[in-house]
């Protein structure tokens, strides 16, 4: 994992979007046993998502380290 992925809120208790992310991958391919790529139709054209501002690279870091 990396270390300079934050993963939590300033609180340090709440999720960051990424927190946020990364668990929604989790409970996805723990309920379906699917890989996460079926979140390819959130992203917008650029390959972001724009709603959480995470970029393409992170979003697929993060796809990655749910997978393991």
């Amino acid at each position: 994992m990396d270390a300079a992925l934050a993963l939590y809120g300033p609180d340090g208790c709440h999720p960051s979007p990424l927190g946020s992310y990364i668990a929604a991958l989790a409970i996805y391919r723990g309920l379906t046993a699917r890989p996460p790529q079926v979140f390819e139709s959130f992203r917008s054209p650029s390959g972001a998502f724009p709603a959480v501002n995470i970029q393409p690279a992170t979003a697929r870091t993060l796809e990655d380290i749910s997978t393991r």
